[in-house]
């Protein structure tokens, strides 16, 4: 698993911002560093200013996407795409504090044959 690092102008603001958006606590924290750990990513926020990024984060399945695009919608976070048929999964975008562009989706699992 690939570490996501991203630069945040507040740490803890985007701490509390993926707190919500992945469904946990950071594994780690302080004032300048945050780590969350999930089964498939590792996303670490630390202090900058660098250019804004899409990441893709995975969920297992389609009701967590429409439970997590309702609990972010509720908190009023920016949310430029709806849950939508990507045609690979079911998956919708939203941005971070920072601007960043965030697919979170769930791929749809190849049928048995």
């Amino acid at each position: 698993m690939e570490p996501v690092r991203l630069q945040v102008c507040d740490v803890g603001l985007s701490a509390r911002f993926y707190a919500a958006l992945l469904g946990c606590e950071a594994a780690s924290h302080s004032a300048d560093h945050a780590v969350f750990v999930t089964n498939d990513m590792r996303l670490e926020l630390v202090p900058g200013s660098a250019a804004t990024r899409q990441i893709d984060i995975v969920m297992t399945d389609a009701d967590m996407i429409v439970r997590t695009y309702e609990r972010l919608w509720d908190a009023c976070v920016r949310l430029p795409q709806i849950p939508t048929d990507l045609g690979f999964g079911l998956g919708f975008v939203a941005l971070d504090p920072d601007g960043h562009r965030l697919r979170v989706l769930c791929l749809y699992k190849a049928e048995a044959a």
